[in-house]
């Protein structure tokens, strides 16, 4: 009976740099010493279910069932095999070159065959004596799951392959990064990237005082919007990119600290009815400045000096590292508008029910002066989601639901091509159990902004409700290394990611580092705890979530412990009833249940 089979696998090879040379000098020394090399490598295989294939001359093939075990393999190979050589000379001792591939294999239960083994065989060629790359590939998938970091090597063709593969260097020792933070700035650093990466620092208004920042403000958050629909071009995030603000040396922290290559600042000013607006690109890595120009428009015309930045820029680019543009999408609205648009934004950042109340008021008086005003609509749409996930009740949530969903579309009808406004109706779309709908609007704005960090976070968080929890945690990952100075609802949205792919240890060390911002955090830590086993943190997060949930019910009731957690099945809207019951069943036993199955899925549309 024949055995063979296709599997996706991950791939592991070595060899001994200068083997021929050993052996001509010491054959006896050296079998001996390779084979305590093997045996070694086979005792790390064991503890991760590895496999090895082949050891023919001074190579070493091996499979593993995941990639994570085979890159933490391949480190552990290098870095622990000391004591084996502690006594031999340096120049008779065995270093080895180790490669890590992901692919599809043929397997007749003795070997692996394919263009994966010879692309891996390949890379591991690549390697420095004593340390490990990998592909393209592998780096996505364990990036930000393993306590190293990558660094980018080249793009390299492989025989037999169309595509070019990236190759990797995985970072050994002191470089290794020791425990993944998803908070580090130094996650952003876009390794491997043959894009430019720019940020955008907030511009300083020169009229005195605070209150007038927020114009100035706006501006640049406009700009990285813009410049992030670029695939060329990887934007720093806006809360990352403003948390340098006033410092002396941004622009060479900018660089070490971030791998950032260029900045963009600038200046804003009222003049009586006009607006002066100074723009300079600067080379973070040198400090010079590469372009620098002066607008004076109408206050009106504001969009207008937005547009021709953005294009400045894009061309300075284009002419160092770029070959493709896409088209910019204008802006028309009034300038009154667009101030009372920027002044709601303030307020809804900061949070607090009274912020968001007087938030909405701005909204809606931008969209009296131009209803045509997308960005308002989709503003005010964020305000009645946050209403309806932050403040639990039963059929003020369906309202709210619903009403933001049409101010989506309205948005939608006025720009389609707004990304964000894609991600909030693939939010509702998912709130109302639409889920065709929920993929049609994600993967638009992934499309439209595809480093745009916060839709990155929205549709990982939406592809775990759908059921897609490790595709998601690759787009978590991405989002939170492009935004890692940002909110805190990202490390809640990475959490979720986490659960539904079952990897609640991950998911209680994120859910720790800080506490959670919705009640719908403080369950999922109580049901990450439960699997974990750590039943009393998760009994405290059980008593936090129904406190909050309870504090802040709309109405004259107070819910019992069904009505609670009615609310967390509509707000957590999971489409898989295996997921579903992964979550509700671990809670049930730490004391909110018991529960039946239907509680936890969200209404139909």
């Amino acid at each position: 009976m024949d055995d063979t089979r296709r599997k996706l696998t991950a791939i592991l090879v070595a060899d001994v740099k200068g083997y021929t040379r050993l052996m001509e000098r010491d054959e006896e020394s050296t079998r001996i010493l390779i084979n305590l090399h093997r045996q070694r490598f086979k005792e790390i295989c064991r503890t991760v279910d590895g496999r090895i294939i082949d050891t023919s001359g001074d190579s070493i093939l091996a499979d593993f069932p995941s990639v994570q075990a085979a890159v933490e393999s391949a480190v552990a190979f290098q870095t622990n095999g000391e004591s084996i050589q502690i006594d031999i000379e340096p120049r008779n001792q065995m270093v080895f070159r180790v490669g890590v591939h992901v692919g599809d294999v043929i397997d007749d239960g003795k070997s692996i065959y394919g263009d994966a083994v010879n692309t891996a065989a390949h890379i591991q060629s690549l390697a420095t004596p004593g340390g490990v790359c990998v592909s393209g590939a592998v780096r996505e998938l364990v990036e930000g799951r393993v306590a190293m970091n990558f660094e980018f090597m080249r793009e390299q063709r492989v025989k037999n392959r169309r595509r070019l593969v990236q190759v990797f260097k995985v970072c050994i020792g002191p470089d290794a990064g020791g425990n993944i933070d998803p908070k580090s700035p130094r996650l952003w650093r876009a390794t491997g990237s043959m894009h430019p990466g720019i940020a955008v620092l907030p511009f300083v208004s020169l009229d005195g005082g605070t209150d007038n920042q927020y114009l100035g403000d706006g501006i640049a958050e406009d700009i990285i919007v813009d410049l992030s629909r670029f695939r060329s071009i990887q934007v720093l995030a806006r809360t990352t990119s403003f948390s340098f603000r006033n410092i002396d040396d941004r622009f060479q922290k900018l660089h070490d600290e971030l791998g950032v290559d260029y900045a963009l600042e600038g200046s804003i000013r009222a003049v009586g009815g006009k607006v002066r607006i100074n723009a300079q690109l600067v080379d973070c890595d040198s400090g010079k400045q590469l372009w620098g120009d002066r607008y004076t428009h109408d206050a009106g015309a504001i969009f207008e000096v937005q547009d021709e930045v953005v294009s400045m820029i894009v061309s300075m680019l284009e002419n160092r590292l770029l070959k493709k543009r896409a088209p910019i999408v204008s802006s028309s609205v009034t300038h009154r508008a667009y101030d009372y648009w920027l002044r709601g934004n303030r307020l809804l950042e900061r949070g607090a029910k009274e912020n968001n109340e007087l938030a909405e008021s701005f909204f809606n008086k931008a969209l009296e002066l131009d209803a045509k005003f997308s960005r308002a609509y989709t503003s005010l749409a964020t305000i009645l989601f946050q209403r309806a996930t932050l403040l639990p009740g039963e059929d003020e949530w369906r309202s709210d639901v619903d009403r933001a969903f049409d101010l989506c579309v309205k948005a939608l009808e006025i720009d389609p091509a707004d990304g964000r406004a894609h991600a909030h109706a693939g939010w509702g779309c998912l709130l109302k159990a639409n889920h065709a709908g929920a993929i049609h609007h994600y993967e638009m704005a992934g499309d439209l902004n595809p480093n745009d960090a916060d839709i990155l976070i929205s549709r990982a968080r939406a592809l775990a409700f759908l059921g897609s929890a490790p595709e998601g945690l690759v787009l978590a990952w991405r989002a939170i290394r492009l935004n890692p100075v940002h909110p805190g609802y990202y490390l809640e949205h990475l959490a979720i990611v986490q659960f539904l792919a079952r990897r609640f240890d991950d998911c209680v060390h994120t859910l720790t580092q800080s506490p959670p911002v919705s009640p719908e955090g403080s369950a999922m830590l109580a049901a990450a705890c439960s699997h974990t086993g750590a039943i009393d943190m998760a009994h405290g997060a059980v008593a936090d979530y129904l406190q909050v949930v309870r504090a802040n019910w709309r109405g004259n009731i107070s819910p019992d412990t069904e009505q609670c957690m009615q609310w967390l099945g509509r707000v957590l809207p999971i489409r898989a009833r295996a997921d579903r019951q992964l979550l509700f069943n671990a809670l049930e036993t730490v004391g909110l249940g018991p529960l039946a199955a239907e509680l936890s899925q969200p209404f139909e549309a």
